[in-house]
């Protein structure tokens, strides 16, 4: 239930969930004012939180299914309809509404919205730190994990797909092409060589610029119609003065799984 810490000064310490020991970490290396103005900033962001947390994701869709799911939950959708813009503008807003002025404290809300989106608090949505900090600070919470580990998530996934008749997932298959008939998907292309066909559609979970490269043999042969193409580089156009969308900055996270044995069961 800790994370491990390290400050620009090299100092390091143990950053444990909840409010219990957060005090400590913020009089320690925050100094006079910084518990009180954290304090103040997780009551403004209270009706935030709630409004973040009301609905069950399991009830968001995008189809018109979504007003029976929606429509069970009248008191959670109000609250969030409620907070509905706040949500959406960036938490940049609120850390300047609450006059934020510890170094420490605005160092600190700026590294989790990072962890959260690769942005600092100027790029991240109010709804997404209104959540993590109700979560990650409420009394009693823990760091959880899926049983059987991460693989379990995998294995779960994959029982979802092959529970369905001639469902199957395949490893170790790289995409080399989406063969596409008369402007129709009708299969993929693997870098063995080997096709595999389409009973319905091809469904690309890759990145525009990946999926149009995946395309562009059949573009090249006049497989694809002049509006799906028009789409395609329309949606790959990183020219802002073209009316494009700009590259954004991203970054990586590389997480390290270790064999624990012989390790301290306790933190030190």
């Amino acid at each position: 239930d800790r994370w491990g810490t390290v400050l620009p000064d090299g100092e390091k310490f143990a950053a444990k969930i909840g409010p219990e020991e957060f005090g400590d970490v913020l009089r320690e290396h925050g100094g006079p004012g910084a518990e009180e103005e954290f304090a103040s900033l997780m009551k403004r962001m209270e009706p935030l939180s709630n409004a973040a947390q009301a609905l069950t994701s399991m009830a968001l869709r995008e189809d018109a299914g979504a007003i029976l799911t929606l429509a069970r939950y009248p008191r959670e959708l109000f609250d969030t309809l409620k907070q509905g813009q706040a949500l959406n503008d960036p938490f940049a807003l609120i850390m300047d509404e609450m006059n934020i002025q510890n170094k420490f404290v605005k160092n600190w809300l700026d590294m989790l919205c990072f962890l959260l989106q690769g942005l600092p608090a100027a790029g991240t949505m109010n709804a997404v730190m209104a959540y993590m900090l109700a979560d990650w600070y409420r009394p009693g919470v823990t760091l959880d994990f899926p049983k059987g580990g991460s693989g379990a998530i995998v294995d779960a996934l994959v029982r979802g797909v092959e529970k369905n008749n001639k469902s199957s997932v395949h490893v170790r298959s790289h995409v080399d092409e989406i063969l596409v008939e008369e402007g129709k998907a009708v299969g993929v292309k693997l870098s063995d060589g080997s096709v595999v066909k389409a009973t319905k559609a091809v469904v690309s979970n890759a990145d525009p610029f990946v999926t149009k490269r995946l395309l562009s043999k059949a573009r090249e042969a006049g497989q694809t119609s002049t509006e799906f193409n028009d789409y395609m580089d329309m949606l790959t156009n990183t020219d802002a003065d073209e009316g494009g969308i700009p590259n954004l900055k991203s970054f990586i996270h590389i997480h390290a799984g270790i064999d624990a044995t012989g390790l301290p069961t306790e933190p030190r």
